[in-house]
């Protein structure tokens, strides 16, 4: 058990069973077997995928079949085809700080960030469209992290910075809902006497879909059927996987894997079981 387990170390362990199995076997599949081990997806993939993909872009070919096993549901049905766009926003409150017995000195940013924080739900009326393809099948705003502001409990900050979690349906302009933001969080400054300055710290809209009737979705599907023994379908995710990159260039990308599941919870944990079969599903793949 621990952070990674399963998010995303089950999956390097499946794609290196595939290979060592072939190997011990000396079996040699009808379709090359790749194996492409990247860093920082949970934080844009900028020196991960986008790096290989900008700088040896010739490893890929459009007749390519690519599976990203990062993400899934318990029983392995689910292939993602479609991933929402991220905007991540940073937002800076800038008050004026002072001793906290005399607040009428300052202006309280860390009152200031509140009623901004209570404020970032408004979005959700403005881009209220829904794509039942996706779980939830709308646009989701939601306030993140929060920087420490004063080290000490008797002093009114001047600072507080917090940040929003943002995942946008295909078709919606970042920019529009960024404007839109700013709109809502500077007429909460305005109120409280303070400024606010929000820039993006990721900003990636939605990729191409991957069709459902592309080759890799149905050799993926077919190997659920023949492992698993269930019928799979394809549905979108929240996004930030590695397939954003492949399907930017033109190349299907299916994200599937079978996860209990347990990323980013304290407890993180993978089933051994579920392990070898998705390797199996994905070693189904390799052969006509």
């Amino acid at each position: 058990r621990g952070r990674g387990v399963e998010d995303n170390q089950q999956a390097i362990v499946c794609g290196l069973l595939i290979a060592q199995e072939l190997k011990a076997q000396g079996i040699t599949p009808d379709l090359s077997l790749g194996l492409i081990f990247v860093s920082d997806e949970e934080t844009s993939s900028r020196y991960g995928i986008h790096y290989i993909l900008k700088t040896h872009a010739d490893l890929f070919g459009p007749d390519d079949f690519v599976v990203v096993p990062d993400y899934g549901v318990a029983d392995g049905s689910s292939i993602e085809i479609s991933e929402k766009g991220q905007l991540w926003m940073c937002v800076e409150v800038l008050g004026h700080q002072c001793h906290a017995s005399r607040p009428q000195e300052g202006r309280n940013s860390l009152v200031a960030a509140a009623d901004m924080i209570l404020h970032v739900r408004d979005l959700e009326s403005i881009y209220a469209q829904v794509d039942p393809l996706f779980q939830p099948p709308c646009c989701t705003f939601v306030p993140t992290r929060h920087e420490e502001n004063v080290p000490n409990i008797n002093s009114l900050p001047g600072k507080d910075v917090f940040y929003i979690d943002c995942r946008i349906l295909p078709g919606i302009s970042h920019d529009d809902v960024l404007a839109s933001a700013r709109e809502i969080m500077e007429a909460v400054a305005e109120r409280h006497g303070v400024t606010v300055d929000i820039t993006t710290m990721t900003n990636a809209p939605a990729s191409p879909a991957t069709p459902p009737d592309s080759e890799v979705v149905l050799r993926l599907s077919a190997g659920i059927r023949e492992i698993y023994g269930i019928e799979p379908h394809c549905d979108g995710s929240g996004g930030g996987t590695v397939a954003v990159g492949f399907r930017d260039m033109g190349i299907p990308a299916a994200v599937w894997a079978s996860v209990v599941p347990t990323y980013h919870l304290a407890n993180e944990y993978s089933l051994i079981s579920r392990t070898i079969g998705d390797a199996q599903v994905l070693a189904r793949m390799l052969f006509d």
